[in-house]
């Protein structure tokens, strides 16, 4: 039996496995490999963004395709901006993704897990799937993609733009590498090509098919809308303008419990086939605690201020409830970068490597 065969053998059983002295590229490469044995998909909790961009580089190398980060926003709890639009789009497409079954493994840090989204039964709902041969439905087409956040321009550049021209149809969609032109002169979709900012010209190479997700947070649907008012209404504040509820405003993520009374973390949309892959576990509790305590920390700013604000737990996991999420689950790995003092379960697994070469 080969060294690699000895840890496919050793991976494959348990419910529960801890890993220790995982250093370098060997912590990607255990990842990986218990995503092809096992024939799941995994969750991987990281410490921080920085850390999960830095697996998802790595899990890249050894995976391939299927491998995915969720971001957390770029901005801060009750921020009176938005997270940037590429973020945001970022999210919304790894979502799709999970929902999809396209992916196979997805890195996010307890801080966007521990924010809330909009149901999975929403998010289900939005967006536009098309394909070569659909019949143009230019009223359809624009009051879905304006629900979901897109943008109407004279030219689309930027992520989240769109334009009707006189035959076509414009798209820069959330998680796209460039904007797509869609031929509608026959009064259905003729082809699909992907437009070079610059030039505009459209590049050789044609879609078949094309899935169009949100680019927003918040779906601006006529419920959602009028989820928000009545939640002013209830709220009994003069203070905050109706008419803004009515459209897309920065920083109305802050506000995401009004449009979606059940909203709900971003736990919800990985389903008990996830395994969950826990890295360095004292870190994560460490940082979500944190977290929790700055969003805290900002709410009372904001309210010594006679701000106008929604209160954390409407918005957020706290720290309590975020390892609850974990632990509630049926499949866990725990990794580490050395051993740790603590006994854990007996029939934890221990694989102890220092570099992928090694295995």
């Amino acid at each position: 039996m080969t060294p690699l065969e000895h840890f496919h053998r050793l991976i494959s059983p348990p419910s529960l496995a801890h890993f220790y002295h995982l250093q370098g590229s060997s912590k990607a490469f255990t990842i990986a490999q218990l995503s092809k044995i096992r024939e799941k998909p995994m969750l991987v909790i990281a410490e921080s963004l920085d850390r999960a961009e830095q697996l998802y580089e790595r899990l890249s190398f050894f995976c391939g395709g299927g491998v995915y980060v969720l971001p957390n926003w770029d901005s801060l709890p009750y921020d009176s901006l938005s997270p940037s639009l590429s973020l945001v789009s970022q999210r919304m497409h790894t979502l799709h993704q999970v929902l999809s079954g396209h992916a196979k493994i997805v890195i996010a840090p307890p801080t966007a897990l521990m924010q809330k989204v909009a149901p999975k039964s929403e998010f289900q709902k939005r967006g536009l799937s098309l394909k070569i041969g659909d019949t143009f439905a230019a009223e359809n087409w624009h009051q879905e993609v304006k629900i979901c956040g897109y943008v109407q321009t004279d030219v689309v550049e930027e992520m989240g733009e769109f334009c009707f021209q006189k035959e076509a149809f414009d798209i820069f969609p959330a998680g796209a590498s460039a904007p797509i032109r869609i031929d509608c002169s026959e009064g259905q979709i003729g082809w699909m090509k992907k437009v070079d900012t610059e030039s505009q010209h459209t590049i050789s190479g044609e879609l078949t098919q094309l899935f169009i997700p949100p680019v927003r947070e918040v779906f601006l649907n006529a419920q959602a809308k009028a989820n928000a008012m009545q939640a002013l209404k209830d709220s009994h504040s003069a203070r905050f303008p109706a008419e803004q509820l009515k459209q897309h405003f920065a920083g109305m993520e802050s506000f995401i419990s009004w449009f979606y009374p059940d909203a709900v973390s971003a736990f919800d949309y990985f389903d008990t086939k996830w395994v969950f892959v826990i890295d360095e576990p004292k870190q994560l509790e460490a940082k979500s605690k944190n977290f929790y305590e700055e969003v805290y920390s900002e709410y009372e700013t904001e309210l010594r201020q006679n701000k106008f604000v929604v209160r954390p737990e409407s918005l957020f996991l706290d720290h309590h409830q975020f390892l609850g999420k974990i632990n509630a689950h049926s499949q866990h790995i725990y990794c580490y970068s050395d051993i740790p003092k603590e006994d854990y379960e007996l029939n934890a697994v221990t694989a102890p490597f220092v570099e992928h070469t090694q295995v």
